[in-house]
């Protein structure tokens, strides 16, 4: 992982080509633009997480009666957000659970689990939906988990 100081330097060497770019040609050069701007704003959140220790908040899947971590992640499901359940390699078991926050009404209560903050180690990247120039206005710079969604000794739930 770079310092934060190289990532700085990165974001501003992306937002100087975004500027020289505007002035050689105004307008029309928008993807490169957008695309060194967006490149710029990944290297700040880097380096924002580069300072915070490498790690950022996310939330986690924990049993109540315990307290130990689930070997689940959070990935986008048909109807939103939902906890997949992972065996010890990291593969899907075939269970999962809505209702992505978790609070004491929820499903995910009842059945005897809680969402939980907890630090996680992160890295920042780029992200969108969409295809051709379309995809462009939905690309993001986003904060995800480094370690696939759990930590390693969290427990494989059957």
């Amino acid at each position: 992982m770079e310092s934060a100081e190289e990532y700085r330097a990165k974001a501003r060497k992306h937002f100087d080509r975004s500027r020289e770019s505007f002035d050689r040609c105004d307008t029309d050069g928008f993807v490169t633009q957008f695309a060194s701007d967006l490149s710029g704003r990944e290297a700040q959140r880097n380096a924002e997480i580069v300072e915070a220790g490498g790690t950022a908040k996310f939330r986690g899947l924990y049993e109540r009666a315990t307290g130990d971590r689930v070997r689940a992640k959070l990935i986008k499901g048909n109807y939103g957000m939902v906890w997949a359940f992972c065996d010890q390699l990291g593969n899907f078991t075939g269970r999962f659970i809505g209702d992505s926050k978790g609070g004491p009404r929820s499903r995910i209560f009842q059945l005897g689990y809680e969402v939980l903050w907890e630090d996680a180690p992160a890295r920042a990247v780029v992200t969108g939906e969409g295809k051709g120039f379309s995809g462009l206005a939905s690309c993001h710079v986003t904060t995800v988990r480094a370690d696939e969604g759990y930590p390693d000794d969290a427990k494989v739930v059957r």
